[in-house]
This record gives structure tokens, C-alpha cells and sequence, in this order.
């Protein structure tokens, strides 16, 4: 009668155990198949507030593994620099012979309202070939400056569990390099950018309610209201119909299904050498064309963190 008491203590604070690291730890997926090490994917978010730390599940879900992957090569100090080609990434985002190119391609006007708006963003950086720029590259260097001043890349969970896998001297990866980036933004037709700068400017303040409306959902853990907001048409009520069919397909289409879809090769390489942390985008994980989906299609049991304690 003893050891059943005992048995069935355990099993209850084991339970209790689970459950405390899977509340504070949504859009996490255990990844596992018979004779290899298992994984984990970690949708996450690229901004978030400026006080925001990471939750110490993902540490512990960081503490169990091997190599951290994420989507590019996250610098979490400027000697890392020459892992990445982001220095020839820059070079062929500016035109050296045209001080003017960014005005020539945008107007004049715009190019003002637009610098006006890195001048005030922890960007600012940018300021000094700002003007060098094409349309293309300029959109590229300003797309992740948030609406709202209480928010910041620095804390976005990617770049945080960079620094955690750094202090644990975990390998890090990038699924692609910012060079292999590029074709999905010069592809862009410039009057495209154009009427996107433009709608960005124009509803500055409601794109920052949307912001901190699509934060507070994530910070919440919500993974059905967050994949709802993700893919919601709302987004793209400020845009014509012609332009709002381009962004939709563009961001859905080429930015999240094509991008997944050449991840994963790589995914499938990894999986088996040792145990591993894969942390892309949120939206990269949930739908037919999600890691999640193409996993499963590939023979793996991928089981979402309310049914598991991190082990």
C-alpha cells in the first residue's frame, strides 16, 4: 500500500512538474522519432517589449539541447560579425555614386517622412546610408523598426535565445544567409514599396495599436489567436485591392510557405546528428505548409507543449 502511495505521489508531482513548465511556455513542439536525439521547435517573435526577458522554460527547453538554429545567424556582439555576410549584404544595398538614390527612387517627400521615422527608431544607425539606399533595400533595413516606442528587436525571442545559446556555448545556424534574402525583396516592383512606405506613414498610429495587439497575443500564449492574427486579411486593409493581393500573397506566400519549404532539407539533415532547438517565426510553424505539418509528413511525432514536460 506503501509503494502504490508513493507511486501515485510521484506521478501527480510529476504531472504538477509538467504543467508549470508548459503554461509558461507556449509555441514550443517536441520533435522525436525512434533511434534519434529529440528536438524541439520554438515559434517565436521577432519584436517584443523592451522589458521582456526570456521565460526560463525555454531556457530549460535551450539547457537540453546540442545546437540552436534559427533563421539567420544572430549577432549578439559586432565580433560575430564575420560569421555572417551581412558586411556584403550592406555593400549591395547602396548605390556609392548617388547620394540621392533613395530620393530618386521614392520622391522626395517620402524619402523625407521615411528618414524622418529611422531618425527616431533605434535604427537610427541606418542614418549614415540611408540616403545611398534603392527602394528595395530601404524596406529591407526598415521593415523590423516597430510602430510602438515601447518595443524593440533587442528583445524579440529569436535574438534572446541567441544570447542564452551563446552563455551556454551552444552551436548556433542560420537557415539562410541575408545574401540568400535578398531576391525576395529586389523582386519587389518599386510602385509596390512604394504604397507600402506610403500606408506604413500614413497609419502610423493604427499599425501600432495592431502591433501591440499581435505582442500582447503572443505574450499570452495564445497559439490559435495568434495564428488567427498572422494570417488575418485586416493587415492589409490600408492598401488598394491590386496592392493588398501582392503583400498578401508576398508576405504568405513567398516570405513564410517558399522560405519554409527550402528550410526544411536542411531541418531533415540536422534532426538526426544530435539535439537540437529550431526557433523560426511563428508563422513558419503553424498550417498545411508549417514545420510542424512537414515534419509529421516526414515521419516525425511532433506533439505541441501542453502534452509534455521538458526533459
Amino acid at each position: 500500500m506503501k509503494k502504490l502511495l508513493t507511486a501515485f505521489f510521484a506521478l501527480c508531482l510529476s504531472v504538477s512538474v509538467a504543467y508549470a513548465e508548459v503554461k509558461n511556455c507556449p509555441f514550443v513542439w517536441k520533435v522525436e522519432k525512434k533511434g534519434e536525439p529529440v528536438s524541439y521547435l520554438v515559434g517565436t517573435i521577432h519584436l517584443n517589449k523592451k522589458d521582456k526577458q526570456l521565460s526560463g522554460c525555454l531556457k530549460e527547453v535551450l539547457d537540453n539541447a546540442d545546437t540552436l538554429i534559427t533563421e539567420t545567424f544572430f549577432v549578439t556582439s559586432p565580433d560575430e560579425l564575420v560569421q555572417t555576410d551581412i558586411i556584403p549584404f550592406m555593400q549591395i544595398s547602396i548605390n556609392r555614386n548617388n547620394p540621392n538614390q533613395l530620393k530618386d527612387d521614392i520622391g522626395e517627400k517620402l524619402h523625407g517622412e521615411l528618414k524622418e521615422m529611422v531618425k527616431n527608431s533605434e535604427m537610427s544607425s541606418l542614418l549614415t546610408a540611408f540616403d545611398h539606399f534603392y527602394a528595395w533595400s530601404a524596406f529591407v533595413n526598415t521593415m523590423s523598426i516597430p510602430y510602438n516606442n515601447s518595443l524593440s528587436q533587442q528583445n524579440g525571442i529569436d535574438l534572446l535565445l541567441s544570447q542564452y545559446a551563446k552563455e551556454k556555448n551552444l552551436r548556433r545556424v542560420g537557415l539562410e544567409q541575408a545574401m540568400e534574402q535578398v531576391q525576395y525583396f529586389k523582386d519587389i516592383p518599386k510602385d509596390k514599396i512604394i504604397a507600402e512606405f506610403e500606408m506604413s506613414i500614413r497609419h502610423k498610429k493604427e499599425l501600432a495599436k495592431d502591433e501591440m495587439k499581435l505582442i500582447d497575443t503572443y505574450n499570452s500564449g495564445s497559439l490559435e489567436n495568434i495564428t488567427k492574427l498572422l494570417f488575418d486579411d485586416n493587415q492589409f486593409r490600408y492598401f488598394n485591392q491590386k496592392d493588398k493581393e501582392f503583400w498578401k500573397k508576398w508576405s504568405n506566400i513567398d516570405l513564410l510557405e517558399n522560405r519554409t519549404a527550402i528550410w526544411l532539407p536542411k531541418i531533415l539533415i540536422q534532426l538526426p546528428k544530435e539535439k537540437t532547438v529550431i526557433a523560426t517565426g511563428a508563422g513558419h510553424m503553424v498550417g498545411d505548409k508549417g514545420l510542424v505539418k512537414l515534419l509529421q509528413n516526414n515521419g516525425y511525432t511532433v506533439t505541441y507543449s501542453h502534452y509534455f514536460a521538458i526533459i
